[in-house]
C-alpha cells in the first residue's frame, strides 16, 4: 500500500468525488426515526436512547454486510440487559454487545441517571449524537471520513486512519462550504460522503 500523505488540494478533490448523488442524504432522518422506535419500545427517552447509540458507535458498524443494524442492536442489547437487572459490575454485560466495555459502562450510567452528559464525550461521538438528534450543523468526522479525504476506502480505520483525525477542522470547513454550495446541510453532506465511501470499500463490515 502506498504511503498515506495529507494534501489539502487533493483532500478537497477527494471529498468532492464522494459528494455526489443523494444516496445517504436522508440517513440521519432515518436513523432518528429508528432510534425513536427503539426508545418507545423500551420506554426510555429518545435523548437517552440516542446517547446510548452514539456512545456505543466507535468501531461498531451501523449496518453490516448481512443487513444487520449492529449499532442499534448493541444499544437494544444493553438497554434490555439493564431492564432485566444487569449492572455494570456483571461480567455478562461485556458479552451482550459489540464495542468497547468502557462505552457500555457509559451507556449504563445514562440509563441510571437519565442524562446523556457528562457520560458522552469525544470529538466524534458528541457531534454524532447531535446529528442523530436532528441538529444538522455539527460535523461528524470519523475514520470513514478520513478514508474519503484520502481517497483510500480500504485502509484500516483504527490504525491507518487515526493519525489523520487531526485534520478535523480542515475537513469541517471544506464540507461546510461544499454543502452550502449545493444546498445541503452539513450532516447531509457528511452522510452522502460516508455512504459513498462505504460503498467503495471492499473491506467487510462486521
Amino acid at each position: 500500500m502506498k504511503e498515506l500523505v495529507f494534501n489539502e488540494s487533493k483532500a478537497i478533490d477527494n471529498f468532492a468525488h464522494y459528494l455526489h448523488g443523494d444516496r445517504g442524504a436522508n440517513w440521519y432522518a432515518t436513523a432518528n426515526a429508528q432510534i425513536a422506535e427503539l426508545a418507545q419500545h423500551y420506554g426510555i427517552s429518545q435523548r437517552v436512547a440516542t446517547g446510548i447509540v452514539a456512545v456505543l458507535s466507535p468501531l461498531v458498524s451501523w449496518r453490516n454486510d448481512k443487513g444487520q443494524y449492529r449499532n442499534l442492536d448493541a444499544a437494544a442489547a444493553v438497554i434490555d440487559a439493564w431492564q432485566r437487572g444487569a449492572r455494570e459490575e456483571h461480567i455478562s454485560m461485556w458479552k451482550i454487545a459489540p464495542g468497547f466495555n468502557g462505552n457500555k459502562i457509559k451507556a449504563i450510567r445514562m440509563l441510571q441517571t437519565g442524562h446523556v452528559f457528562p457520560h458522552l464525550s469525544g470529538p466524534k461521538v458528541v457531534p454524532f449524537f447531535a446529528n442523530l438528534m436532528g441538529d444538522s450543523a455539527p460535523f461528524t468526522f470519523d475514520g470513514w471520513m478520513v478514508k474519503a479525504m484520502l481517497n483510500a476506502p480500504d485502509i484500516n480505520i483504527e490504525t491507518d486512519a487515526r493519525p489523520f483525525l487531526k485534520y478535523r477542522d480542515f475537513a469541517a470547513n471544506v464540507i461546510e462550504q461544499m454543502a452550502d454550495a449545493i444546498g445541503l446541510n452539513v450532516s447531509q453532506a457528511q452522510a452522502i460522503i460516508w455512504t459513498n465511501i462505504k460503498a467503495a470499500s471492499t473491506v467487510r463490515i462486521i
